[in-house]
């Protein structure tokens, strides 16, 4: 049978009572194990306050960041007698020349303040975003990857770059964040019921009154979530595949088509 109980503990779960019987309203009775065990009955539990709730600590934070220009780069270096930079090549010995560079940059997108490391997802047109997404491509080794991170009191963005003989140019990206509360009991709340208008469950662990994260309706603006792989790397160089659009690098050599994704939504 399908129950939705709360118990003087705190603890609101809808689940299907695990065989055994028992009182319905005894936290410890064998019926309500998934309720007082959620992680060992994960098959029976449709809905649990302990979960977390992914209640939003704010309002979606939209941020237009402009990725800086790396200058290209070649540089001939000399291998005898010793290795050394050079301005052109020597006329004997053994030299290469370097036409990479790379640069790494953490940016602060959202400052936040909450005092501890928040659950968030980061999304670029509709897309959330994981580490090593690929924002731009702009020529045969000309890339710039964003990998999102949290701290006590920023969401911030790590931005690596890479240029060749030519220029990466600079570029400017829309973000969103949604940045999650941790939500807790507060005690004199209702365990289930109304405050005023809004239905509050596990004494606050849930409150209509806020946002939360969901699936989204057909026709609302909403956030693809991937369900897998989104990068893969072939010949040395990626195929970055998110929400059904793919960005490849030139010479990438392999067959990735990515994975499922889900509309979710506040």
């Amino acid at each position: 049978m399908i129950a939705v109980r709360g118990f003087p503990n705190g603890v609101v779960a809808c689940f299907v009572e695990a065989p055994g019987g028992g009182n319905i309203r005894d936290f410890d009775a064998p019926r309500n194990r998934p309720a007082k065990d959620p992680v060992s009955w994960p098959e029976n539990v449709i809905w649990h306050s302990d979960f977390f709730q992914y209640e939003l600590a704010m309002p979606l934070q939209t941020r237009t960041i402009t990725h800086a220009t790396l200058a290209g780069y070649s540089q001939i270096y000399r291998l005898t007698p010793t290795i050394a930079a050079v301005a052109s090549p020597p006329t004997d010995g053994i030299y290469f020349t370097r036409i990479t560079q790379t640069r790494a940059t953490d940016i602060t997108l959202v400052t936040h303040n909450l005092g501890y490391v928040p659950l968030f997802f980061v999304s670029l047109g509709g897309r959330v975003i994981t580490n090593g997404t690929v924002v731009q491509v702009a020529g045969n080794g000309l890339t710039r990857w964003v990998s999102p991170f949290a701290t006590s009191s920023i969401i911030g963005l790590r931005e690596i770059a890479a240029s060749r003989t030519s220029a990466l140019p600079a570029v400017d990206c829309t973000y969103q964040a949604l940045i999650f509360r941790n939500t807790e009991t507060t005690p004199g709340r209702t365990i289930c019921g109304l405050e005023g208008d809004n239905l509050v469950l596990g004494g606050g662990r849930v409150d209509t009154s806020q946002q939360y994260l969901r699936s989204a309706l057909a026709g609302e603006t909403d956030f693809d979530f991937d369900l897998g792989e989104t990068i893969d790397i072939a010949n040395g160089r990626c195929r970055h595949v998110s929400g059904g659009v793919t960005t490849t690098e030139a010479d990438y050599s392999g067959s990735f088509t990515g994975s499922g994704f889900i509309p979710v939504g506040v």
